[in-house]
């Protein structure tokens, strides 16, 4: 109770394992590890990369987020990056792992250089990577969630996500671009869609009357904050 009253959601970093698990379960990754390193997280694996079989790691951090109806950008920044070879397989990545040729400092530099980047990767440099997952075509490509993200994301907004013991901690604040731009966005992504369905059913002279009301509404809220 007290951390919705202060708009902080606590979730379990075992949730994230079990979730991941769920998601991997053909077997690609093995040995998960996830776990909290205030005010991030610690994650490892076990995987083929180029026929070899290696473990890599990270510390993972939430630098800044952006989630509109267009949008939703969140940008990472990775520390104590390690990748090591499992196996005495000689192939062109456990040679440059075992010759430390790679700088696992900067894997924003060796995710840009790779073929056939995801789309939601929209940027990587340095240690930092940058993904939005408007980019995914299940989500962009559907006008519900897109209208859903755009409501909900003008009335509360993640303002700053961090770990703490073994929860992570999502706080949320409400109205983060003010009470005129959350009534805009409720009319963009709810009323115009709906109104656009409804008032081929309506006559003519009622529907000009509706209009006008609503824009008069709409612009009323906008004015009062």
């Amino acid at each position: 109770m007290r951390s919705a009253v202060g708009l902080r959601v606590g979730v379990p970093v075992e949730a994230f394992v079990w979730l991941a698990s769920e998601l991997l379960g053909d077997g690609s990754a093995r040995d998960l590890k996830i776990e909290a390193a205030e005010p991030g997280l610690t994650l490892a694996a076990s995987f083929e990369l180029m026929e070899s079989r290696v473990r890599a790691g990270a510390t993972i951090f939430i630098d800044k987020l952006e989630i509109n109806g267009d949008t939703m950008r969140i940008e990472l920044r990775l520390e104590q990056v390690s990748m090591v070879p499992l196996d005495d397989t000689r192939t062109s990545i456990s040679a440059l792992l075992h010759a430390n040729a790679l700088d696992l400092s900067r894997p924003g530099d060796l995710i840009a250089y790779l073929p056939d980047m995801p789309k939601m990767i929209v940027g990587a440099n340095g240690n930092r990577i940058v993904l939005d997952l408007m980019k995914i075509p299940r989500i962009s490509g559907d006008p519900k969630i897109r209208h859903a993200v755009g409501i909900l994301s003008s009335l509360v907004t993640v303002h700053r996500i961090e770990t703490h013991d073994r929860h992570l901690d999502v706080n949320f604040r409400p109205l983060p671009a003010g009470l005129g731009a959350a009534a805009d966005a409720m009319n963009r992504h709810l009323v115009a869609p709906g109104w656009r369905r409804a008032r081929r059913y309506l006559p003519e002279g009622i529907r000009g009357e509706l209009e006008s009301k609503m824009r008069h509404l709409v612009e009323r809220v906008a004015d009062y904050s």
